[in-house]
């Protein structure tokens, strides 16, 4: 590397033994600081030989690479260093005509300056002139010279960007709004800072780059904050955007499965929301509502519930669209968590009370749910045995869902559609309705939904015993599953784990599996509706104890497939599991294995085993 900056390979030993011991054999700081020594003139070529000019012990020679770097912008030409100082300050890399705006300097003086600059090899340049691009040549570089300027010049110099960037892209501002929110943020102009960092959010949020725009609004808030009095009430405007902040950054959380953080957000909205916004408490408390029922705090989730329609008060005098979709939005809520605790005559009930407001006020989105909501009612009064008519409220609501436009929205009525195609036997349709929602799902970041669409999918090529198929969704529905917090679908994804090892005759795991599947669904509320899929372990468990001769054990999980809280199993072979039992009870313990293997036989047949 020596060799080849220098250009030779007669090289002095104690030139050799300088360079060593000074750089450690660190590759950039070797680049660096031969240039340096150039820059400097502490070696020469003379007779194309490099040599010291002085003596060693009379230099002093920079001990750092930080050193290094800023011995050589020492070096440049006092107009050189401006450019390249308030290159820094723009970002690592910079536009020709921003900078020209920021250096207020004569063209050619300006090109000549960054002539210098990709002289020393400070600076590359990309494009063509005048659209050129310039870029540090390391982004260490960049920082020692940002680091050399003082603090106050800096502030002025990010301000000076900040209002160069908006005048000269004001056309196409929004490809900036985070590099407008970088300038003001550090230029402490807090106000525009909080509003590029807010348009940076919204936009991120808007094309589900989730974690950029998680990182926006946090920002914003930490921005805000420094504006809030210690002390007292503050101004009305700085609330209204504080609960628009937390709102948003709520909403994000949540749906990347990170409830927790995602109520503390909603919960600081509703400190800073105006004690005379009903409307906006309202659908706070329901958010909050929302999220402790991904939790399986269903009590809670109530009272949560409970508080949004006292905060929401009384219907107001005048016709108020706004405040009847809040209304419906708090029922149509209470409707999605009784579906979870299985209480679908309350279901029925609350949807003669909305059904009216639904069709006159509700948006199309509140008109999926709506639908989906009837959709829910019927699986669980019907034990998840899928109907023509409930098909058709499937059908209806993924109609509406493509005017509601929103990808979440799309995605539920599709999965909706899919898992009722699935319990019907319709594989194909099934497969191809959740797997489209599962990429839109994908696409926007909602991992509860990817979830869902994941741990059904498993089930899908499991009753087609498709084995490669089922590890490999096992497997992502697992990660998701984790990721969402969904006690429910890692209860699903042992459970399928049992049957993959079933399948091997691997018995010990899958009864480890099968066991461990049931533990986790004791966790959850009584008669939550994953619940109802507990067959998806007992089978596995049923094909191991009888392998085992473990009649008794065999029995007592035939048992619980028949519980009425179980989804309904097909008639034929409910009825072998009832004579399984029958026969049992009656002693006849001579046969009891033949219909236990019969059990077997069509299980596997019907796809459950």
């Amino acid at each position: 590397m020596v060799t080849h900056l220098l250009g030779t390979e007669d090289i002095d030993r104690d030139f050799e033994e300088l360079i060593l011991e000074k750089t450690e054999g660190v590759p950039f700081f070797i680049e660096e600081f031969i240039k340096s020594l150039k820059d400097l003139k502490i070696i020469e070529k003379t007779d194309n030989r490099y040599h010291l000019t002085e003596d060693i012990r009379d230099v002093t020679i920079p001990s750092t690479i930080q050193d290094v770097i800023m011995a050589r912008v020492d070096s440049l030409p006092e107009g050189a260093k401006e450019v390249l100082q308030k290159g820094s300050v723009i970002e690592r890399e910079f536009s020709h005509e921003l900078i020209k705006r920021v250096v207020d300097l004569p063209e050619p003086e300006l090109l000549s300056y960054l002539s210098v600059l990709k002289d020393a090899e400070l600076l590359y340049e990309r494009g063509i002139y005048p659209e050129s691009i310039y870029i540090f040549k390391h982004a260490l570089t960049r920082e020692v010279v940002y680091d050399s300027i003082l603090t106050k010049r800096k502030k002025s110099l990010h301000e000076k960007i900040a209002q160069a960037v908006e005048e000269f892209y004001a056309e196409r501002l929004e490809e900036f709004y985070g590099m407008l929110a970088y300038h003001y943020e550090l230029a402490e102009i807090r106000e525009r800072a909080i509003h590029y960092l807010t348009k940076a959010a919204d936009r991120a949020k808007a094309i589900y780059a989730n974690e950029e725009a998680i990182a926006f609004y946090r920002k914003a808030i930490e921005q805000l904050i420094k504006l809030l009095p210690e002390e007292g009430e503050s101004p009305e405007d700085q609330c209204r955007t504080a609960t628009q902040l937390y709102e948003s950054l709520g909403d994000v959380l949540e749906w990347t499965g990170q409830h927790d953080k995602a109520r503390d957000a909603y919960e600081s909205a509703l400190v800073q929301v105006s004690k005379h916004d009903s409307i906006w408490q309202a659908r706070l408390h329901t958010k909050i509502g929302n999220v402790l029922r991904l939790q399986h705090r269903y009590k809670e989730a109530l009272q949560a519930y409970d508080l949004a329609e006292t905060a929401l008060g009384q219907e107001p005098a005048e016709s108020a669209p706004e405040w009847w979709q809040e209304w419906l939005q708090i029922q149509l809520e209470r409707m999605n968590l009784l579906y979870f605790m299985n209480q679908w005559h309350k279901i029925s009930e609350l949807a003669e009370k909305v059904r009216f407001n639904v069709e006159r006020y509700g948006t199309p989105a509140q008109r999926v749910n709506f639908f989906l909501s009837l959709t829910n009612m019927n699986y669980r009064r019907d034990r998840y045995v899928v109907s023509e008519e409930t098909l058709a409220l499937c059908r209806a609501a993924l109609v509406i869902s493509q005017e509601a436009g929103n990808p979440s929205i799309i995605a539920w009525a599709r999965f909706m559609l899919g898992f009722g195609h699935l319990w019907r036997g319709e594989l194909r349709e099934a497969e191809e309705q959740m797997q489209a929602a599962l990429t839109l799902a994908e696409r926007a970041g909602d991992v509860v939904h990817q979830s869902r669409c994941l741990t059904y999918l498993t089930i899908l090529y499991r009753k087609r015993g498709l084995a490669e198929e089922v590890r490999h969704y096992i497997s992502r529905s697992l990660v998701a599953a984790t990721a969402a917090q969904m006690l429910e679908y890692i209860a699903m994804a042992k459970a399928n784990l049992a049957w993959a090892a079933w399948r091997q005759g691997n018995l010990s795991e899958a009864e480890a599996n099968g066991r461990a599947a049931l533990e986790l669904w004791q966790q959850l509320p009584v008669g939550h509706a994953s619940c109802a899929f507990e067959w998806t372990a007992l089978w596995p468990l049923i094909g191991v104890a009888l392998a085992q001769d473990l009649t008794s054990d065999a029995v007592d999980y035939g048992r619980a497939l028949l519980e009425p809280s179980q989804q309904c199993l097909p008639d034929a072979l409910m009825g072998v599991v009832e004579k399984v039992i029958k026969t049992w009870e009656g002693g006849e313990s001579e046969t009891i294995c033949i219909y236990l293997n019969q059990a077997i036989e069509l299980a596997q047949e019907l796809g459950y085993l």
